[in-house]
C-alpha cells in the first residue's frame, strides 16, 4: 500500500470589501482540527476594515499570512495565493465560504498519506448570505469529457490540488475570465484524473456572474477553453462552433439544476 508523509495543506482566501464573508471563512478555518497547514489571504486592498481584521486574525497565528494590495481581479489573486503558499496541497476558499466542518483538512491529509491522487475534490452545498443551506451537489464520477463539454465541473472550494500538479501544468489563465478555475480543471484532467469524494467538504455562497451571466456567454468560453486545450466537438473548431449552440440549452438546464453559482464578485 502507498503510503506519503502527511502533507502540508495551504488554503488561499480572496476578498475584496466582503468583511463578513472574511468573518465567517476566517472562523471556519480557524475552527479546523488539522494543525499542518498555512492559511494565506490575499486582499485586493479593502477599504471596509478588513485589513485591519487581518492584522489582528494572523497576530497570534504563525502559520497564517496575508497581503492587502490591488490585483488584476479574483483569479490573478488566486495565481498570487499559489506564489506565496508553500503547502504540498492547495484549496482555494475565498471569503464567504467555509469549510462544511472542522475535520475537513484531517480527511484530506489522511487521504493523501493513503492515496495516489494529484488532485480531488468532493461535494459542495450551497448556502446564502444567511447561511440556510439551498441545495448540494456532487460531481462523480467524474467524467473527462463531460467536464471539457461543461455539464459538469470542478467544484474549487471543495478540491485539492498538488503544487506539483500546478507548477506541472500552469497557474489560472485569466483570459478566461469567470471560466478560469474550469479551463484549469480541463488541464489537470489531462494529466491526472481526479479522486471523489461522497462528502460534503465546503459551504459555497451562493450569487455571482455564473448566474448573471448568459448560457450563451458561457457556452463561448467552454468553447474558446475546448479550442485552446485542443479537446474540440469531433476534433473541429468550426464543428465545436456549431455544437456550442445546439448544446448551450440543455448546459444552461443542467448547471441551473446543479446550483453551479460563484460567489458575489468573482471579478471583482
Amino acid at each position: 500500500m502507498n503510503v506519503r508523509s502527511q502533507p502540508t495543506i495551504t488554503v488561499i482566501t480572496v476578498t475584496l470589501n466582503d468583511l463578513h464573508g472574511l468573518k465567517k471563512t476566517l472562523s471556519s478555518v480557524e475552527a479546523q482540527t488539522a494543525r499542518g497547514f498555512e492559511h494565506w489571504v490575499i486582499d485586493g486592498g479593502s477599504t471596509d476594515g478588513s485589513r485591519d481584521v487581518l492584522v489582528d486574525y494572523v497576530a497570534s497565528k504563525p502559520t497564517s499570512h496575508f497581503v492587502s494590495e490591488p490585483d488584476g481581479g479574483i483569479f490573478d489573486a488566486m495565481n498570487k495565493g499559489i506564489g506565496l503558499a508553500t503547502g504540498d496541497l492547495l484549496v482555494f476558499l475565498n471569503s464567504g465560504d467555509c469549510f462544511t466542518d472542522p475535520g475537513v483538512l484531517d480527511f484530506v491529509a489522511n487521504e493523501w498519506v493513503g492515496g495516489t491522487w494529484e488532485w480531488g475534490y468532493g461535494a459542495v452545498r450551497y448556502v446564502t448570505e444567511t447561511g440556510e443551506v439551498n441545495s448540494g451537489s456532487l460531481q462523480a464520477p467524474f467524467r473527462r469529457r463531460r467536464l471539457q463539454l461543461g455539464f459538469q465541473f470542478a467544484p474549487w472550494p471543495a478540491t485539492y490540488i498538488s503544487s506539483e500538479l500546478i507548477r506541472r501544468i500552469g497557474l489560472f489563465d485569466v483570459r478566461f475570465g469567470f471560466a478560469a478555475d474550469q479551463e484549469l480543471a480541463i488541464r489537470a484532467a489531462a494529466v491526472a484524473e481526479p479522486v471523489t469524494w461522497v462528502r460534503f467538504m465546503a459551504d459555497f455562497l451562493l450569487g455571482g456572474v455564473h448566474s448573471q451571466s448568459s448560457f450563451m456567454a458561457r457556452e463561448r468560453l467552454w468553447h474558446r477553453m475546448r479550442v485552446h486545450n485542443g479537446v474540440p466537438v469531433i476534433g473541429s473548431r468550426t464543428a465545436d462552433s456549431m455544437a456550442a449552440i445546439l448544446i448551450a440549452s440543455a448546459r444552461e438546464i443542467r448547471r441551473r439544476g446543479a446550483g453551479l453559482v460563484r460567489r458575489k464578485g468573482p471579478d471583482r
